[in-house]
């Protein structure tokens, strides 16, 4: 089964340089987001509480451990949107990272919050970690991806500028940048021309 939605979803994901290494990461491709969203919470050969944690990773730039802090009390409604606060960021500021679940998972989200009594993520870190290569025995696939997937939804479908992106995330520019894998050389206008932040 695992191999069978490795395949599935490879063509959801790109391979793109780390900067500063020879290494290389997938990332999912922009474009290819939402259609990525929409099967993945429809997947039904995979547990919920593991697809939610993904979206939740995915919407948020979380790492592995950071989603499984989450309660159902970081969760709450505003003008019809879905948003957490995760505390990755209260040890250096008074406020945390806040999170907007994507319009399409919004329902998915709710429904497993609502189904839970108790923690909302039962699995620990290196469950996931090891559920997580198996799943996705894709190349380039790491821990990382999905929290690097965030910006290329943001940049490349969104459409928000990198200054925009660090008001909603609580981060600075320059973690949006080495979250996209820019620097001098790498910027939007060479690495991603579609984004019309690059004209």
């Amino acid at each position: 089964m695992e191999n069978d939605i490795s395949k599935k979803y490879s063509g959801f994901f790109t391979l793109v340089n780390r900067l500063n290494s020879d290494k290389k990461i997938s990332i999912l491709i922009g474009e290819k987001f939402e259609e990525f969203m929409k099967m993945w919470i429809a997947e039904s050969t995979l547990d919920r509480q593991f697809r939610v944690l993904i979206v939740v990773m995915i919407c948020g730039g979380l790492r592995i451990s950071e989603a499984l802090l989450l309660t159902k009390k970081d969760f709450f409604t505003e003008d019809g949107h879905l948003f957490a606060e995760s505390d990755v960021l209260k040890k250096r500021r008074k406020d945390g990272r806040m999170i907007l679940i994507h319009p399409i998972a919004q329902q998915f989200v709710l429904d497993y919050i609502n189904s839970k009594v108790g923690p909302l993520f039962d699995y620990t870190r290196d469950g996931i970690f090891k559920k997580l290569k198996r799943t996705f025995n894709i190349i380039g696939i790491c821990n990382h991806s999905w929290r690097h997937s965030m910006i290329s939804y943001y940049l490349f479908v969104a459409e928000l500028s990198r200054e925009k992106i660090a008001k909603i995330m609580h981060i600075s520019v320059k973690i949006i940048d080495h979250y996209a894998h820019l620097d001098e050389k790498r910027t939007l206008k060479n690495v991603w021309p579609s984004n019309k932040e690059a004209s």
